[in-house]
């Protein structure tokens, strides 16, 4: 069989037309069928990405391997929606996290395995009653010793907490056929992984990093789970959703700083403080019986953006962003760090850490090889007043 022969294969069995396998990899349907024709050959890069979406290994494509490379995930797939792009996305995060682990294995890393919840937190079962989701929800903060402010940046407070938070670069929900928000998935290698869709506001990304946090903890030996808009009446995904609101919002905090009935002016001020999107914060509040479904329905209407900025609050986070997610950001911090100093160490080539992170050689020198910028002189004369503040004067 030829290489035009499988790719045909692979994409009729993927259920994509060939338009779709052209908007997924940004190229010309009419492209997509010259591959399969035989007039033309896909680049290198296009081939891994044809692998990536149809599920199997380019070597399947190319005849080296008769073995299609499932790798038994299918319910990422099944539940990714009909969107071909996001399977793509969803298809390059799994894929990472096997190359990431075999990088470990190969440095002579210890891998922690199949992840678990603290033994403190582990009921020892799937948790779907909703009455529970409050109580857990504060037994995970005081575990954590948060109490009941507002949260830290989760991004960061996962990757601290050896759960890999890998970002979407798509579009927001509302926007995509699949609405797909996020993701959680226990890497029998790895452990924890978290996929967070960029392509919405940073409240919006806060609840869904609470949301997949809670599967990790509550729903851990379903191996994976994608959440989407498809699934809200799925019992795991509405629990998760409860525990998120009141982990990001706990209840005794909320009630002590509200009151009188909120104005829509109040509801911006309380999301920017719990660090949450405005219509989250809605939502908890009627929960709480704070404001009424009348009130909710009504300030429901205000843009949050136009509230930011008369409230003098920084509109960017609560607006969808307009700017793609650049192609390392979209890994873990913790991934950056320790590919970087593979590198410096000779552990690792340039190309070799290229190749891991899927991009090109030359954004990977400028983006996470460079040397840091030397401050410029505004910056380096704001920050003198602290060589002033820590100054012990010599008696």
């Amino acid at each position: 069989m030829l290489l035009g022969d499988r790719l045909n294969e692979q994409r009729n069995a993927s259920d994509l037309t060939e338009a779709e396998v052209g908007d997924a990899l940004r190229v010309p349907p009419e492209l997509v069928s010259a591959w399969e024709t035989g007039a033309s050959m896909p680049s290198t890069r296009l081939l891994d990405e044809l692998a990536h979406l149809y599920r199997v290994s380019a070597r399947s494509l190319l005849g080296l391997d008769e073995t299609a490379d499932h790798r038994d995930r299918s319910v990422f797939f099944r539940n990714a929606g009909d969107s071909p792009s996001t399977r793509l996305e969803v298809g390059r995060w799994l894929d990472f996290l096997d190359r990431w682990a075999e990088l470990l294995e190969d440095l002579g890393e210890s891998l922690p395995g199949l992840g678990a919840p603290p033994p403190e937190l582990d009921r020892g079962e799937v948790v779907t009653d909703l009455s529970q989701a409050p109580t857990l929800a504060m037994e995970v903060r005081d575990y954590y010793n948060l109490g009941a402010i507002s949260t830290p940046d989760l991004c960061a407070f996962l990757d601290a907490h050896d759960v890999l938070v890998y970002r979407l670069p798509q579009g927001s929900p509302a926007a995509m056929n699949s609405g797909v928000s996020g993701a959680f998935y226990n890497h029998p290698k790895l452990g924890y992984s978290v996929l967070v869709n960029a392509g919405t506001s940073r409240g919006r990304q806060a609840f869904t990093l609470a949301h997949e946090y809670c599967h990790a903890l509550f729903h851990y030996d379903k191996g994976g789970l994608i959440s989407s808009i498809n699934r809200r009446d799925d019992p795991l995904e509405a629990f998760a959703n409860q525990f998120a609101g009141h982990f990001l919002v706990p209840a005794t905090e909320l009630q002590s700083m509200s009151d009188v009935e909120p104005t829509a002016f109040d509801v911006m001020h309380l999301a920017a403080y719990f660090r949450v999107s405005y219509r989250l914060m809605l939502v908890r509040l009627w929960q709480e019986e704070l404001i009424s479904w009348e009130t909710y329905e009504s300030h429901s209407e205000w843009s949050p953006r136009w509230l930011a900025e008369r409230f003098g609050l920084n509109p960017c986070e609560f607006e969808v962003p307009t700017a793609a997610v650049g192609e390392t950001e979209r890994y873990p911090a913790s991934v950056l760090r320790r590919a970087r100093r593979a590198v410096e160490h000779g552990d690792l080539t340039p190309s070799q850490a290229a190749g891991l992170l899927e991009v090109d050689v030359v954004s990977l020198q400028f983006d996470l090889l460079a040397e840091p910028a030397p401050a410029t002189a505004d910056e380096s004369e704001a920050e003198k007043e602290f060589d002033a503040l820590f100054y012990e004067p010599s008696f």
